[in-house]
């Protein structure tokens, strides 16, 4: 996946002449304007922060006040946001994209689950904090989103799926060193949603079931019977493949 022209991926290391300077970083942001980084290492962690500065002089100037107070074991945080929940979540992304069809077992992702996570980082988690900084979030902001889930009559699993996908975006900022804490892992066990039914299930009988498969397409209907008669998943059955049947009675027929 080739590197967006703006945002996290567009990080670039900062040289004053033909010499780097260590630790600072620009990058450029949707509307076009560069912004500067800094990262440093403190108590074994790596901390990144947006600087004030709009010029590069100014840059180097203030991060050499933040080395300063870094040296004597003071953090740093500045009121200018380091990296937003939408442009971590741009990465996050990227990176499970990247482990699509990974060799290693362990850590490849599907297609499907990637897109998944898209869509609820899309509707319901970038919605909520997209211009926040990340590193800003609370465990009051984690639970404020479970109840704003709550009141859109989403099933409990949807709610504990969107938490989890909420505390993996922030487990991998800690990583990145963007984000100081993952709040979701400060929740109570009471604060947590559960994923038990609130309701029980509504099944179709037989004269429903045909009524149903008669209103489907032929695109559709082998899907809904399978579904149906075969008691598979949506998820199981779209991954069903046509394949010549290789069993031993078909080979001495």
């Amino acid at each position: 996946m080739s590197a967006t022209s703006y945002g996290a991926h567009s990080r670039r290391p900062v040289h004053s002449g033909t010499r780097r300077i260590p630790g600072l970083y620009e990058r450029t942001l949707s509307n076009g304007q560069t912004v500067y980084d800094a990262a440093l290492r403190l108590g074994g962690k790596v901390r990144r922060h947006r600087l004030e500065a709009r010029t590069k002089t100014d840059a180097i100037t203030e991060l050499r006040a933040l080395q300063t107070d870094y040296a004597r074991g003071q953090t740093y945080r500045s009121p200018v946001a380091a990296v937003t929940v939408d442009e971590l979540a741009r990465d996050y992304l990227a990176h499970l994209e990247s482990r699509v069809g990974h060799r290693d077992v362990r850590q490849r992702r599907s297609a499907r689950t990637v897109a998944l996570y898209r869509q609820r980082l899309d509707l319901h988690i970038c919605k909520e904090f997209g211009q926040r900084p990340a590193d800003s979030l609370t465990v009051a902001d984690v639970r404020r989103l479970i109840d704003v889930l709550g009141r859109k009559i989403l099933s409990p699993s949807t709610v504990t799926s969107t938490v989890n996908i909420l505390s993996g975006l922030l487990r991998f900022g800690t990583k990145a060193g963007v984000v100081e804490r993952n709040p979701v892992r400060d929740l109570d066990r009471d604060d947590r949603p559960g994923s038990a039914r609130v309701s029980e299930p509504r099944y179709l009988d037989i004269a429903e079931v045909d009524l149903l498969l008669g209103k489907l397409s032929d695109t559709f209907r082998p899907l809904g019977a399978a579904c149906a008669f075969a008691g598979l998943r949506i998820s199981v059955a779209l991954g069903l493949r046509w394949r010549a049947s290789t069993s031993r009675l078909d080979r001495s027929s």
